[in-house]
C-alpha cells in the first residue's frame, strides 16, 4: 500500500489530480448506489400511495366549500337554538317590581284617554 502512494508521488502533478478526480468519483458513486439500493424502493412504494391517496380526496375548492358550509350550518344552528332559549322570556310582559299588573294597564290607558 505504501509503495503505490510512494509511486503516486513520483508521478507528475497532472497524473495525481486525474487519481484524486477518478478516486473521489467513483467513491461518490459507490455511496450514492448504496442509498439509491436502500431508499429508492421504499419511496416508489410512497409515491404509489400518495397516487392512490390523490385520487380518493377532495379538490381544495370543494374542502372550502364544504368546509364554509359546515361552519354556516353550526352558526345557523347556535342562533335558532338561541332564539328558542330567548323567546319565552320575551314573550312574558314586563312589570315593574311593586307594581300590578292590572295598574300598569289602567295607566297605559288613562295616558291614551287625555
Amino acid at each position: 500500500m505504501f509503495d503505490f502512494f510512494e509511486r503516486l508521488r513520483k508521478k507528475t502533478r497532472r497524473e495525481r489530480q486525474i487519481f484524486a478526480l477518478v478516486s473521489s468519483l467513483s467513491v461518490t458513486l459507490f455511496i450514492f448506489g448504496v442509498w439509491a439500493l436502500l431508499t429508492l424502493p421504499k419511496n416508489f412504494e410512497s409515491v404509489s400511495q400518495k397516487e392512490e391517496e390523490k385520487s380518493n380526496t377532495i379538490s381544495p375548492l370543494a374542502n372550502v366549500k364544504t368546509g364554509f358550509q359546515s361552519a354556516m350550518d353550526s352558526i345557523l344552528k347556535e342562533f335558532s337554538d338561541l332564539k328558542e332559549k330567548l323567546s319565552p322570556e320575551f314573550e312574558q310582559e314586563f312589570v315593574a317590581p311593586g307594581v300590578e299588573q292590572k295598574d300598569f294597564k289602567n295607566s297605559a290607558e288613562n295616558d291614551k284617554i287625555e
